[in-house]
């Protein structure tokens, strides 16, 4: 094994196993498609629904700027996850994340660390459709 391979596994351990008392499921939305029936005027869409195990809490930036410019709003999320229990990478302000109590976010933006160990997602609900 490679060190990269030990802070993903060790990653892994810490978010499911030694933090899992504070860790939630969440799960992440995949839109296929939306269409609309021409006779009746219904919404025909379907998605692929992927759980997985991570972290919430509110969103910390240390950029000044993007905090002041009412970019990120102060009920942004943080969602740190395990990049290998992930089985998708999420399209930003596409795919939603769904909290255990039903509650649905945008993501907004990712990013990962240098041993592609994890990924934290910003969650909004402030993305205007």
């Amino acid at each position: 094994m490679n060190m990269k391979t030990d802070f993903q596994s060790l990653a892994t351990r810490l978010i499911t196993q030694v933090f899992g008392s504070v860790a939630q499921t969440v799960t992440i939305r995949h839109p296929l498609y939306n269409n609309y029936d021409e006779e009746s005027g219904a919404l025909i869409s379907a998605h692929e629904d992927y759980t997985v195990v991570g972290i919430l809490g509110p969103w910390k930036d240390d950029n000044q700027a993007a905090a002041t410019s009412g970019a990120i709003r102060t009920d942004d999320l943080s969602l740190l996850i395990s990049k290998v229990t992930l089985d998708l990478s999420p399209e930003l302000n596409v795919d939603t994340a769904i909290t255990a109590d039903g509650t649905e976010w945008a993501i907004v933006y990712s990013e990962k660390d240098e041993a592609e160990a994890t990924v934290n997602f910003r969650l909004s609900k402030g993305v205007e459709e």
